[in-house]
């Protein structure tokens, strides 16, 4: 992989986990309207995207 595409994947997940961050503040200020079972999806997603993104944060420094 080039540089520029692991910079873009890393890009995407770290979207993603904002995305799922904001998604899981605003259920909670607004009185938890997500369920239990999508809480935990989003949150199982979370910890993938993180793990990918220091995947991929390591794999820029090697080079």
């Amino acid at each position: 992989m080039d540089k520029t595409t692991v910079k873009r994947l890393s890009c995407i997940t770290l979207i993603i986990m904002g995305f799922g961050g904001l998604l899981l503040a605003v259920s909670e200020i607004c009185g938890g309207f997500l369920p239990d079972i999508a809480v935990r999806i989003i949150g199982i997603a979370d910890i993938i995207c993180l793990t990918l993104f220091v995947f991929l944060f390591v794999l820029v420094s090697r080079k």
